[in-house]
């Protein structure tokens, strides 16, 4: 009997799942039906006398509020009469202090928020049988330390349902027992817990919170820390700054707030709602090029992004409901991204959803609803009149020598004259274009005690894209629970999710621009024909075909054909932490998730691209199913403590596993006949010479991390962070690798001890660092194999796919980031600037070795990738009227940055060549920026000729492009990109605008190389942009940007195609306002209602102009939300 490890080892997970649900269900009726909180004090609670002295009862209580995290409220002057206490010096258990403070039979203790503490006075017997607690109306005014009213101020009765809000006088009225609590809570102020003892008019001031970036808690994934004593370059977001950019997506709003994160246009794709987004965070650190590949990897540039403490896919990012996000943390240098070792040297976006919170049953519903617009003012199209002159002009229809076939040709052309004269002029764009539709609908329902809360959220949304019949469709549940008692805690994360997508039926969208004005859309019966010159069968092979003979793109669209997709999610995060002592904390998490999509592609036999075939081999169906099943556990602990009130210093310590298994099945069928529209079984067979594909491949990563921080004083900081790495990503001689982090910072404000009125924050920071890439490759440890789709009875032959190179190395990012935050004039004015310098070496690039080996795309270690940048964000509050509620502001962020390439030698030359066979302007030289786009010079249009003239390197002009005179001509990074904005909020009406700048950029212009030139005559009956028309060379002196008319010969690449690409655009305008504590809102039960009205993308002003979209065209979004909290 043999013995299966992996056998066992999913046997034990299998256990430790139910596990977990069993533990899970037990704990969340227990603590619902059995679980009162606790009132006491813990028995070894103590607290240090440094000396013998005499002191009141408040000052005892100064003492114990200054050494625990214990709060005391009672009344004014309770302890006026009681003697003084004497302490002698040593430590002292806080029980026995207050034992020896005053008779405890004479008051009370009773806990109302946590670690606060009500003190009251016994009453007399009879005092306490005459009458019991009675609501009274309170009113108040509150106001802040200037005494200014401050309006919006929560109000609430501890214990209670019963909320109120300060109106614009910063008054209040609500009803409470007459020996209640009441809680006074602001944005920016400290929140005060007040005795009512009787009173009916409660005045109070809340004091304001002047060190903004110290009251900042930044999660890293694996550590919670303060801001200011932070020396990485890490910034976070609330969720609501988010959802005041975008109601979209995560990413849309990000970009908007961090100058580093960069959403990269794609060109072909538009705005599909089914094609995810290219990110970079700082730039690029690998090679995007020809990279060691399979479906299952990720964007070698793109970041690592953590949900709830676990990495997790940009999909389920995209997908994920933005009214779900608490805070976005994103962390771009060695200092904060080391913890995660090989994964973060393109940076770590840490995503923290809505957590629970104790007190009343609490209820939101948020609605959203987006309506896109397709931007088709860039695309510069002839129309019918212009595309029949330029095709005469062109001589498409002249037969030459032969005048039978000439006759012929004028008449299909005084046709087409004909239908011209008549007024047809289609425009073919409107076609496959809707409005789309976006309807979002959002859930959250939570609450609970401080020992067990709980939190269940739904959402569930639909999006159709501005081309007809796209869609994507998605729908999520989460459900979300706490449990803490002393000092043990747990926490659950359920959340499963789906959706389903579908390609729109109208196929590219430049089929659509393709198609000629001059054909109408029917024949004269009101047809749909399948050719546009309104007829519908093809010509017979041996038939002369006349001029062309054009496929109609609508016949297509109303065949049974698609292209769709479902996927379904289900994730679980379990974390378990146990306080050792009050300094040292321990946690263990594990999580499990399944990740499964299905997709198929069905093309119609009577589809126009199957003309010329025969029935066996007319339509197609390919289905393709992917499974990942993952589970990532960790476990660690902290150890955390401020010595002398000036030494702070904390210790992490975490070990942490992952492994990822993915499956996939790809089956490919030809030939249906009519009538069983995607059905497989009725396939005339596979694709030729194949058979169904199936990929297996097992990923398995460690990590053990060591973190340590320390702060002297707040003034002096220091971070360490070290990382071991192992992945069977890499070579089995180097599967371990080294990452590390050292950081140093400087709070000067501290340090010099200036005005908080002026500065209140001035750090500066330094750090550098190593970090790693697994986005790369799969196996590089093995050999793969893959089996011949030929068999017979010896079994199946196989054939090597990847040769193994045991010695591949991690590629290894060297950081060195230096940076400075500031904040003055009580955070009126904010700004963060920062540099940063990354060398990645060695590159791991997919190289063919020599012919003779016969090994092509083998992974090495070569070369070295630099990338450089600065940034800068600076924000300031022109007017800041908290009396008024009145607060208007404006912003300025701006990246810049490029990268060269070095030690490749001639490595790359395969690429290089490769490239230069095609429309590619990426070359891979030392010396030079990925980002540099290579050309032959050109001098322009010859004005005798209409050709074009080329420069050589040696200085010497020619009509011939030769390839070896190619030089950079221009690179497609920004000199700077950022978005300037403003934003202002008065009495509960906001508006923000956001507007992106980007210059210094240059292009490779395709309309103008595939749709001004290079129209051969094989397209020339396509629809071409304008230009071909109006400012190609048509007689001898001309001065024309374009070769001459009547030249139908490719046009080679050369600088003429690359413009400079400076644009302003709009990318995001709000108008809101947001209603609370009103009489008609309490009535509806409300305590809050928000309106908001969103733009997104809503304009563009370019210095080129080029068509943007090919596949997909590009958007204008505009959206309605509304909030309703109960």
């Amino acid at each position: 009997m043999k013995f299966k490890l992996t056998g066992v080892f999913f046997s034990f997970r299998k256990r430790l799942i139910i596990n977990i649900m069993r533990t899970f269900i037990f704990l969340f009726c227990t603590a619902i039906f059995g679980f009162t909180p606790g009132n006491m004090f813990s028995q070894n609670l103590k607290v240090v006398i440094p000396a013998d002295k005499t002191v009141t009862v408040d000052e005892v209580f100064d003492i114990i509020k200054q050494q625990t995290n214990y709060t005391f409220i009672y009344q004014e002057d309770l302890f006026k009469k009681l003697p003084k206490v004497h302490l002698k010096k040593g430590k002292i258990r806080v029980n026995d202090l207050l034992e020896a403070s005053f008779p405890k039979k004479d008051f009370d203790f009773s806990f109302t928020n946590g670690n606060t503490i009500l003190v009251k006075e016994n009453k007399l017997e009879k005092v306490i049988v005459l009458q019991q607690a009675k609501p009274i109306e309170i009113t108040g005014i509150v106001t802040n330390q200037k005494k200014e009213p401050l309006p919006g101020v929560n109000v609430k009765v501890k214990g209670t349902n019963a909320t109120a809000q300060t109106d614009f006088d910063g008054k209040y009225t609500i009803t409470a027992p007459n020996d209640g609590i009441l809680l006074f809570s602001y944005i920016g102020h400290r929140s005060e817990i007040i005795a009512v003892n009787n009173r009916k008019v409660i005045n109070i001031s809340l004091n304001e919170e002047t060190r903004q970036l110290e009251g900042v808690v930044v999660n890293t994934g694996v550590t919670v820390r303060k801001k200011e004593l932070i020396t990485g370059a890490v910034t976070t977001f609330r969720g609501e700054e988010l959802r005041q950019i975008s109601t979209q997506n995560v990413v849309q709003g990000l970009k908007s707030l961090d100058p580093s994160f960069m959403v990269l246009n794609n060109n072909i794709t538009g705005s599909n709602p089914n094609v995810l987004p290219t990110i970079e965070v700082r730039g690029q650190t690998s090679l995007s090029a020809n990279q060691v590949d399979s479906q299952f990897r990720d964007d070698p540039n793109q970041p690592l992004f953590i949900l709830d403490g676990f990495p997790t896919t940009l999909q389920q990012v995209v997908d994920l409901d933005i009214n779900r996000i608490a805070s976005i943390t994103l962390l771009k240098d060695a200092a904060s991204t080391a913890l995660y070792g090989s994964r973060s040297a393109n940076g770590v976006v840490v995503i923290e959803t809505n957590k629970p919170v104790p007190g009343r049953l609490q209820f939101s519903y948020v609605y959203n609803s987006s309506y896109e617009l397709a931007d088709l003012s860039v695309y510069h199209l002839m129309n019918a009149e212009q595309k029949l002159e330029f095709e005469r002009l062109s001589g498409a229809y002249n037969a030459g020598l032969n005048p039978e076939l000439q006759f012929q040709w004028d008449q299909e052309y005084n046709k087409r004259l004909a239908a011209v004269r008549r007024g047809v002029n289609t425009y073919w764009l409107n076609e496959p274009i809707q409005m789309g539709i976006t309807s979002g609908h959002s859930l959250s329902l939570g609450g609970g005690s401080e020992e067990f809360r709980f939190n269940i959220a739904g959402n569930y949304k639909t999006l159709t894209g501005t081309m007809k019949g796209s869609e994507h469709n998605t729908w999520g549940y989460n459900t979300t629970i706490a449990y803490r008692k002393n000092r043990f805690s747990l926490n659950n994360n359920f959340f499963v999710s789906g959706g389903n997508n579908q390609e729109s039926p109208y196929g590219s969208f430049e089929t659509w621009a393709k198609a000629s004005p001059y054909y109408p859309k029917v024949n004269e019966n009101g047809i749909i024909t399948r050719y546009l010159d309104g007829t519908s069968l093809p010509i017979p092979a041996n038939q002369y075909t006349i001029v062309n003979h054009a496929p109609n793109p609508l016949y297509n669209v109303f065949l049974p054909s698609y292209n769709k997709g479902i996927d379904f999610n289900f994730t679980n995060n379990f974390a378990l932490n146990y306080d050792v002592s009050e300094h040292l904390k321990t946690t263990g998490a594990i999580s499990v998730s399944r990740n499964s999509t299905i997709g198929t592609v069905f093309v119609s036999p009577d589809d126009t691209s199957f003309i010329t075939e025969i029935a066996t081999r007319k339509g197609t169906y390919a289905r393709k199913e992917s499974l990942t099943n993952k589970w990532n556990a960790n476990l660690g602990a902290t150890y955390s403590n401020v010595f002398n009130d000036v030494h702070s210093f904390n210790y992490t310590i975490r070990a942490q596993a992952l492994e990822t298994k993915n499956n996939s099945y790809l089956s490919e069928l030809r030939g249906f006949p009519l009538g069983v529209p995607g059905n497989p079984s009725f396939a005339f067979g596979y694709e030729p010479n194949e058979k169904p594909t199936i990929y297996t491949e097992l990923i398995r990563s460690v990590d053990l991390t060591n973190q340590i921080n320390y702060a002297y004083d707040k003034r002096f900081l220091f971070d360490f962070t070290q990382t071991i790495s192992g992945a069977t990503n890499f070579g089995t001689n180097k599967k371990y690798s080294p990452y590390w982090g050292v950081g140093l910072g400087w709070n000067l404000n501290n340090e010099f001890k200036m005005n908080q009125d002026i500065v209140n924050i001035l750090k500066v920071r330094a750090n550098i660092g190593q970090t790693g890439n697994q986005n790369l490759v799969g196996y590089a440890s093995y050999d793969v194999y893959a089996y011949d789709a030929n068999t017979n009875v010896f079994g199946p032959g196989l054939a090597i796919s990847q040769i193994a190179n045991p010695n591949l190395e991690a590629q290894r990012t060297k950081d060195l980031s230096v940076g400075l935050d500031l904040a003055m004039f009580r955070n009126r004015l904010t700004a963060t600037l920062g540099a940063y310098r990354r060398r990645t070496s060695p590159q791991i690039v997919a190289i063919d070795l020599a012919a003779s080996t016969g090994v092509n795309a083998y992974p090495l270690n070569v070369g070295y990738l630099t990338t450089e940048g600065l940034e800068i964000k600076i924000n300031y509050n022109f007017i800041y009227d908290l009396k008024n509620n009145f607060v208007w502001g404006v912003g300025l962020m701006s990246t810049s940055g490029d990268n060269k390439l070095g030690g490749f030698n001639n490595a790359l030359a395969s690429l290089n060549e490769a490239a230069q066979k095609t429309t590619s302007l990426t070359r891979f030289y030392d010396g030079a920026s990925s980002n540099d786009l290579w050309a032959v010079p050109s001098l322009g249009i010859d004005p005798a000729t209409g050709k074009e003239v080329f420069l050589k390197k040696n200085g010497q002009t020619t009509f011939i492009l030769d390839k070896k005179d190619e030089v950079v001509m221009g690179n497609s990074r920004e000199t700077a990109t950022g978005v300037v904005s403003t934003n202002m909020n008065y009495k509960g009406f906001s508006f923000g605008l956001y507007v992106r700048y980007s210059f210094g950029a240059d292009r490779f212009n395709n309309a103008l190389y595939d749709k001004v030139e290079n129209i051969s005559k094989d397209n020339i009956f396509d629809n071409q942009d304008a230009r071909a028309f109006t400012d190609r060379w048509t007689t001898p002196g001309q001065i024309a940007q374009f070769k001459s008319i009547g030249l139908t010969n490719a046009t080679p690449i050369s600088s003429r195609f690359i413009q400079k690409d400076d644009y302003i655009s709009g990318e995001s305008i709000r108008f809101g306002y947001r209603v609370t504590d009103r009489a008609w809102l309490k009535r509806a039960g409300l305590t809050a209602l928000a309106f908001n009205a969103l733009g997104n993308e809503f304009f563009r002003i370019s210095t080129i102009k080029a068509e943007r979209g090919i596949d997909f065209p590009f958007s204008r979004i505009y959206s309605l939300s509304l909030n309703l909290s109960f």
